[in-house]
């Protein structure tokens, strides 16, 4: 089992992220965050899961173990980044921007309905208990969703569009 070490902004959020597996949590801003990482991880980072390239590049390519994959798919707010050329290529890492819309039709299908079933079978926990705060609005209520987002909600923020039944 791979060893999950994230990284949040507050305390409420490395609740969230130790309920929901993580192994370490460690928050940022830290001038020390890269000594962290390294402590818990000599070799590096094998995967590196990011949602603030712009913001992270450096960190990324600092703490990324040689042959390390660093995912990118949501960009915080900035719309380039820039990386240290040899220090990435010296570690051989892939840099892989991930965008679902592009993904194809089928991609999508069977990720929909895998997450599905692991929900449906209690495999992928969803909620506060578990690290995912769930805040459901009505489809009458989609602005007020997407404020919500706008305004950083924590957790998964999801639009009703039919009653139960």
């Amino acid at each position: 089992m791979p060893t999950v070490i994230a990284t949040v902004s507050s305390d409420e959020k490395e609740a969230l992220a130790r309920a929901a597996g993580a192994h370490h949590v460690l928050q940022y801003p830290s001038a020390a965050l890269a000594d962290g990482i390294r402590e818990i991880a000599p070799d590096g980072i094998e995967h590196i899961v990011e949602v603030a390239i712009a913001d992270n590049a450096a960190l990324d390519v600092e703490v990324v173990a040689n042959h390390g994959s660093i995912a990118y798919y949501a960009d915080n707010g900035g719309d380039a980044f820039t990386a240290a050329v040899r220090a990435s290529f010296a570690k051989n890492v892939r840099w892989q921007g991930l965008l679902l819309y592009t993904v194809g039709e089928t991609a999508l299908r069977a990720a929909a309905e895998d997450v599905s079933a692991a929900v449906a079978d209690a495999a992928l926990p969803v909620g506060e208990a578990a690290g995912l705060p769930l805040t459901w609005f009505s489809l009458a209520e989609t602005a007020a969703a997407h404020d919500a987002v706008a305004e950083g909600a924590t957790g998964k923020v999801l639009i009703r569009v039919a009653d139960e039944g």
